[in-house]
Formats: C-alpha cells, structure tokens, sequence
C-alpha cells in the first residue's frame, strides 16, 4: 500500500509539473484577466466582470502572439517574451515553493528549490515564446 502511495504521489506530483510548464506562456494573460476580473467585482459589475476578465485576458494573450508573430526587431520581440515570462517566473516560484514546503521541513531547501522552479518556468516560456513567429 506504501509503494502505491508513493508511485500515485509521484505521478500527481509530475502531472502538476507538467501543468505548470505548459501553463507558464499563459501566465500574464491570466494574471491580466483575474486582476480585470477582481476589479471590476469589486465595482459591482456582477457577471459582467467575468466576461470583462475573459475578454481582456484573451487580448492580452492575442496581442502578444500577434507582436511576436509580425515583429522582425529583436528588441522589441525580447521586450514582448521578457515581460510575458516574468509572471511565468513568479509563478514558477510559488508552485515549486508549494511542492517543496510539501515535502521538505527546512526553510533554505524550499526556497532554493523555488528559485530552481522560477528559473526553469520562465526559461520554458522564454524559449516556447521565442519560438512564434521565428521561422
């Protein structure tokens, strides 16, 4: 039951790994969405809000696409990757420093890890957002 435990542990554990990875390009739209989301609840627009959030997450995710997808200025399409993988970062940051709270007691050990799990996202997003539009 023990070696279940473990090897079902591991596989969630991978899953979510995997998730964040494949999530890290999406990250900016998605703060950008919940912060027009939580706003616009908090003014009182209801459900209004949430399509507002939706709509502006989307746009910001399409204009970023778009700019990466057009520019042939390498500082402007490192600017546009730059500030789409610093959430990824953050992200991959507060993920990781998660799972190693999870697992480890010590202090140093999980935000060492954290630091290794911010470097790694924002590095997976920088190179899969490099990719658009380079060929």
């Amino acid at each position: 039951m023990l070696v279940l435990t473990l090897a079902l542990s591991l596989c969630g554990l991978g899953f979510f790994c995997w998730l964040l990875f494949m999530a890290a390009v999406w990250a900016l739209p998605v703060f950008v969405g919940a912060m027009v989301f939580a706003h616009g609840d908090h003014a009182g627009s209801g459900a209004g809000a949430l399509a507002l959030g939706a709509l502006t997450g989307i746009a910001t995710a399409a204009i970023g696409r778009f700019m990466l997808a057009t520019s042939a200025e390498p500082a402007l399409r490192a600017v546009v990757v730059f500030v789409f993988a610093v959430p990824a970062m953050a992200m991959g940051y507060c993920m990781t420093l998660g799972f190693a709270q999870m697992g480890t007691g010590s202090f140093l050990l999980s935000h060492l890890l954290a630091v290794i799990g911010a470097t790694v996202a924002g590095g997976t997003a920088w190179v899969r957002l490099s990719a658009i539009g380079s060929s």
